[in-house]
């Protein structure tokens, strides 16, 4: 399926099997994931947080993630192109969360644009199995990762 689950191979396994379950009919719903998933004994039980508020402060966080990540920061005339920089990305934060700073930033500092470049280079890997069998994608999305796969994947603290 799609990205993996980063809490281990038998976990993402459980998530595979359950979703491709809900998915014969040709489809499947976030709804009816969350609905089979209630059950107290239902594989997918665990994935999700049934704290009503613990819950809804998750979501309110994801929230203004969304709403981060659509603030335009500042413009700059660069070679003669105005470029605009934009929070792109996150990593963790002066209290260990997670946390999003200005690209601009984060290109002026060699670790962290080694980070963002290793970052970007793994979201293609996932747009480029995700959008395998459109060939027309095929070679672009290679030549790309190609030419700017790190010699040395930077070290996460």
């Amino acid at each position: 399926m799609g990205k993996q689950f980063k809490k281990g191979k038998e976990k993402q396994a459980i998530v595979d099997r359950e979703i491709r379950k809900l998915a014969r009919k040709g489809w499947v719903t976030p709804k009816e994931v969350v609905d089979v998933a209630r059950p107290k004994n239902a594989p997918l039980h665990p994935f999700f947080t049934w704290d009503d508020a613990l819950a809804a402060e998750r979501y309110r966080q994801r929230q203004a993630r969304d709403l981060i990540v659509t603030v335009t920061i500042d413009t700059k005339i660069i070679d003669g192109e105005t470029q605009t920089f934009a929070i792109l990305t996150s990593d963790k934060g002066p209290d260990g969360s997670g946390c999003y700073r200005p690209t601009i930033e984060i290109l002026s500092n060699a670790e962290m644009r080694e980070e963002f470049l290793a970052q970007a280079l793994e979201e293609l890997r996932w747009f480029r199995n995700k959008y395998a069998r459109l060939k027309e994608l095929a070679a672009d999305i290679d030549k790309i990762a190609k030419k700017h796969t790190p010699k040395k994947a930077p070290k996460r603290k």
